[in-house]
């Protein structure tokens, strides 16, 4: 979904789409558009969403509104020519362009050249509902055990790093949906190689961010490091913050105070930086590996982390 709408892509080709128009409680209107689909997929999918709203409403509650387009100039048939036009006898509209729109329904004409094909797209979606609720079952399972079995423990003490996209709204924007998921994928295919080489966990990917848990601060931070100086696509910039402590995982998933704090350090960066906890700071002092001799390090005082009282002292770091 996306600002109240859904597009599909058949498989004989062409996109498939709908738009949501709320007038109020219970009350509103779909639209149906297409691109590249042929005559035949734009019959079904019309008779199917027809089908699928009918049998959600109440009786004689939905109506459907044909929309007759000039091809010439984009504008479309007024309704009331229209039904002028066929009280007369006639099939086609005059556009004052000099264009000329067919005004006849095709549905009937359809109907009898292509059979109904409701019945079988309903098992098609309940077997893939089926389908789907069996591998997200499958997948939390495996996930929570394989989580555990790297961790050790339902209850360990783990380095956690949150990354996020910096403006990356305003990315999306100018990129749009399809060359932006592109972007996305390939900078979590770059996430997971950096996860693997520094022998960390993802635990999930929220949008365009990554949640990933490392055994230690160090690992954490040279994967941060690692994946902010290559993202993947170079139209990224990322911004990562790192916290360690005891923390519970369930279900796949981690939780607990460890994890809040973690994904509040995250969020006092403003731009395209790495931000270390107090308590992550201390731990790259106390283990003083040869890589991080050359880090500077710049403090960041009373900073205000929603959920957590008081202020706090944060570090961000850069390569000398």
């Amino acid at each position: 979904m996306w600002r109240n709408a859904v597009i599909f892509t058949a498989r004989a080709g062409g996109k498939c789409g709908i738009y949501l128009q709320e007038f109020g409680e219970g009350r509103g209107r779909l639209l149906l558009f297409f691109d590249g689909a042929s005559e035949e997929t734009r019959f079904h999918f019309e008779e199917y969403v027809l089908a699928h709203v009918s049998r959600r409403a109440l009786y004689g509650t939905v109506q459907l509104v044909r929309l007759f387009v000039c091809g010439n100039c984009g504008t479309a048939v007024p309704d009331a020519y229209i039904e002028a036009l066929r009280s007369q006898g006639r099939d086609v509209f005059s556009c004052p362009c000099g264009g000329v729109v067919a005004i006849m329904d095709p549905k009937e004409a359809l109907a009898r050249r292509y059979p109904s094909q409701i019945e079988s797209m309903d098992l098609a979606a309940d077997r893939q509902r089926v389908f789907d609720a069996f591998v997200l079952s499958a997948n939390a399972e495996t996930r929570s055990s394989r989580f555990v079995e790297w961790a050790g423990d339902e209850r360990v003490t783990l380095a956690i790093v949150f990354t996020d996209v910096v403006g990356s709204t305003a990315l999306g924007e100018r990129m749009r949906d399809e060359r932006m998921y592109e972007v996305r994928q390939a900078h979590f295919t770059q996430s997971r190689k950096l996860i693997a080489q520094y022998r960390g966990y993802e635990i999930r990917t929220i949008g365009d961010s990554v949640m990933a848990a490392f055994r230690s601060v160090a690992a954490a931070l040279d994967y941060a490091q690692a994946l902010t100086l290559n993202p993947g696509p170079a139209e990224l910039r990322l911004r990562a913050g790192i916290h360690i402590g005891p923390l519970q995982i369930e279900e796949g998933d981690a939780f607990g105070r460890t994890v809040n704090f973690a994904a509040r350090v995250v969020g006092a960066i403003k731009g395209a930086e790495i931000w270390l906890s107090e308590q992550a700071k201390l731990d790259i002092d106390v283990l003083g590996a040869r890589r991080h001799e050359e880090l500077r390090w710049q403090r960041q005082d009373d900073n205000e982390l929603k959920g957590f009282s008081g202020a706090f002292t944060l570090w961000s770091v850069s390569q000398a």
